[in-house]
């Protein structure tokens, strides 16, 4: 089956169709309604084929980023005590950037490894702590984050926690190298991925499994994955002109891109996501809708993932033309063909990250009721309680806060 396509609505936004794709995978997973199961199980499953067909790329710098963006981020007090660091350094985070811009040169990737390790300690601090439950903390922190993100020209904000500095001292470093629009489009995804905190917050205080297809579409915002991306072209030196770059096919490419991206992430994280009573996960989502067992909600989901990385080779198959046709110059080009390798170095390299990374090889149980999450640093300056299990969330056995504690 060929992935869904996106196509131009009147007004000229623009509409994936996965959701015809979803719904024929989805129905044909489905066994009988009436025997549907509504409950979460938490069992071990067989890590499906994952379709990848780029090669596995590894930037010769990989101990300069790691070594780096560990020193700024102990610089930067996002990383003080000793588990806190032996959590990050096996994480490997330096060679996620080195995996997913592994042409960049080295002054460049250490920038970007300095931005991954960013993002994954602030997902970090609202998704393993109990910030990612509290709408009200969410309010205090969030906001600050993107008055970060104003112009170098401007004289900073004067940074009121460790996630503030950081991106105070990270910003500048980055957006006087770019363009403002692309500075302005960075800032978007910024925007939109501080703010699908809140839709993220929203179904775990509810305990609500959202729905398949708005959940694929949400997921787009809160893997960051958009930001990731928009540092392709500062690691390459090369922006794509914005006439191409806000074009259908690269944007059907950039999506598909993102869902094989987001899906591996989700079904390589479940049972981690599990044990700590996540609602946010595919695998889990489609659990849910189908009533299946858990290897069937993992083969259908993976099917989704192998439809769109079926998209992105129909539609890289289509760029020479399309390039002729919009008469780019050599120069853009060559932008947007590196655009283009470093979206599959960032599918291939995240793949290859995940299944080496402690992030997800190690499942860390949820504390007990009151207690501080063992290694957990308060970078957003929120009062302690939002680093301890809340007393009154007492969830059934087997959704996570009544697992056994490590």
């Amino acid at each position: 089956m060929k992935g869904a396509v996106v196509e131009i609505a009147p007004g000229g936004k623009i509409v994936d169709t996965l959701i015809e794709h979803v719904l024929q995978l989805v129905e044909q997973a489905s066994p009988d309604r009436g025997a549907r199961k509504r409950r979460c199980i938490i069992s071990s499953f067989t890590l499906p084929q994952f379709y990848n067909p780029f090669p596995s790329r590894l930037s010769p710098e990989l101990m300069t980023a790691t070594d780096e963006s560990l020193r700024w981020a102990q610089e930067m007090e996002l990383v003080a005590s000793p588990s806190a660091q032996e959590r990050f350094e096996s994480a490997l985070y330096g060679e996620f950037a080195a995996r997913t811009y592994p042409d960049a040169p080295t002054d460049r990737l250490v920038v970007a490894a300095k931005w991954c390790a960013w993002l994954f300690l602030f997902d970090d601090h609202f998704d393993d702590c109990y910030l990612g439950r509290s709408k009200v903390d969410a309010e205090t922190v969030l906001p600050n984050l993107l008055r970060c993100l104003a112009s170098p020209e401007i004289e900073p904000l004067v940074p009121g926690n460790p996630l503030e500095a950081a991106l105070l001292d990270l910003w500048p470093q980055t957006a006087t190298r770019m363009s403002p629009s692309w500075r302005g489009r960075f800032k978007r995804h910024m925007h939109d991925y501080l703010m699908s905190y809140f839709w993220e917050i929203s179904n775990r205080s509810r305990r609500h499994t959202p729905d398949l297809v708005m959940y694929i579409d949400m997921r787009r915002d809160t893997g960051a994955t958009w930001i990731g991306f928009d540092l392709i072209p500062y690691t390459e030196g090369l922006e794509v002109p914005t006439r191409l770059n806000d074009s259908l096919l690269l944007r059907t490419m950039e999506l598909a891109a993102i869902d094989v991206i987001c899906i591996s992430n989700d079904i390589l994280s479940h049972e981690k996501e599990m044990a700590r009573g996540e609602v946010n996960n595919i695998v889990h989502v489609a659990q849910q809708l189908t009533g299946g067992e858990i290897q069937q909600s993992v083969d259908l989901v993976n099917a989704i993932q192998n439809s769109r990385i079926r998209l992105f080779l129909d539609h890289k198959e289509q760029v020479p033309a399309w390039l002729e046709e919009s008469q780019a110059s050599p120069a853009t080009r060559q932008a947007v063909e590196r655009y283009i390798v470093g979206l599959e170095s960032w599918i291939r390299g995240n793949l290859d990250w995940s299944l080496r990374t402690a992030r997800y090889l190690n499942v860390e149980y949820a504390p007990g009721h009151g207690d501080r999450v063992s290694w957990a640093e308060n970078l957003s300056g929120v009062t302690d309680d939002a680093l301890r299990a809340p007393v009154e969330d007492r969830k059934p056995a087997g959704l996570g806060w009544g697992a056994a504690t490590s």
